[in-house]
């Protein structure tokens, strides 16, 4: 009997111990292994948030481009350099410069450099002392202002007698075709330099008989006439040098100027030579600095031998003398 007990609790032993061998028990904390298909699942379910992620749209660039005037004391009859700066390039062209003043109704013209853009505004002799502004546009809606100042110019006064039949000739027909053929020659112009040395006086040993912008009182009359550039009085047969580099827009005859030569040097920029004895270059003609292009007469409406030379930014008169002075392409660097 005791032996029977003893075979079944040996038998019961080896059976439990065989049972804990070949059985996996999951470490934690006893839980079945979890099958591939739940696997799967799980996997899915962790994955596909990141399809659902909403992309962010890039924020608008704030332009803030705007004009830059060089530290200058403007004056009447000054021309005002203006850089476009902090632009974007690829919207070049939505962009416009502007100014307040009374004479300028459209935006400027605006020419580049090494692709660097700018304009040119013209102070004429009737721009009031006063502070105006020039302001940046893009598609019409203003960016930034700048502001500046002209100040006061004292102009020559001069009581002038001139002969009967000169002043026959001062008709508004006549006028008014001269100006034609003087505006018209100034229509196009380069958009780049063909200058880069400032500008020179186109004759030597002379004296001034009339300055710049003169207002001139006819035969003690009341009418008034403005000087629009200088008149050089030198002897008759003086070789006239162009004042810079550029290419001749006009040679021919006007009936004030007599024979005259107008000359675009680039970037709206001309000058112009009256009353010579005789004309050396022709329309279309390239001319360097220095060149000798005519020589000194009393043509037209002149009472003796001069040069009466003048500057402009298109069809407004400057004073040379600027241009002589200071290198207009060294303040656009600044």
């Amino acid at each position: 009997m005791l032996k029977k007990i003893f075979y079944a609790l040996i038998t019961a032993m080896v059976i439990w111990l065989v049972y804990t061998c070949l059985i996996p028990i999951n470490k934690e904390e006893n839980k079945p292994v979890e099958t591939s298909n739940k696997l799967s699942e799980k996997k899915i379910s962790t994955t596909s948030p990141s399809s659902t992620k909403i992309s962010k749209k890039p924020k608008p660039k704030i332009d803030k481009a705007y004009a830059y005037i060089p530290d200058f004391k403007y004056r009447q009859g000054d021309v005002v350099p203006i850089k476009l700066k902090n632009f974007i390039e690829e919207d070049f062209d939505k962009y416009e410069i502007k100014s307040n003043l009374a004479s300028q109704v459209a935006p400027l013209k605006v020419y580049k450099i090494n692709k660097h853009p700018f304009a040119l505004l013209a102070l004429n002799s009737d721009t009031m002392p006063d502070i105006y502004k020039v302001e940046v546009y893009k598609d019409d809606k203003l960016l930034n202002t700048t502001i500046f100042e002209v100040y006061k110019r004292d102009f020559e006064i001069q009581h002038l007698a001139i002969n009967k039949s000169f002043e026959a000739k001062k008709t508004p027909e006549n006028l008014k075709s001269d100006k034609d053929i003087l505006d018209n020659a100034k229509v196009k112009t380069s958009p780049t330099p063909y200058f880069s040395k400032r500008f020179i006086y186109p004759v030597k040993d002379y004296f001034v008989t009339t300055s710049f912008q003169a207002i001139r009182f006819v035969n003690n009359t009341n009418i008034v006439y403005r000087h629009s550039g200088i008149d050089m009085a030198v002897p008759m047969g003086t070789k006239i040098e162009v004042s810079n580099t550029g290419i001749v827009t006009f040679a021919g005859e006007t009936i004030s100027g007599g024979n005259t030569i107008i000359v675009d040097h680039g970037i709206g920029i001309f000058t112009q030579y009256m009353h010579l004895n005789k004309i050396y270059v022709k329309k279309g003609q390239e001319v360097k600095q220095g060149e000798i292009i005519g020589e000194v007469g009393t043509t037209g409406f002149s009472t003796g031998a001069h040069l009466h030379f003048d500057a402009c930014i298109e069809n407004t008169y400057i004073d040379p003398e600027q241009l002589i002075k200071y290198n207009i392409l060294d303040k656009l660097k600044e």
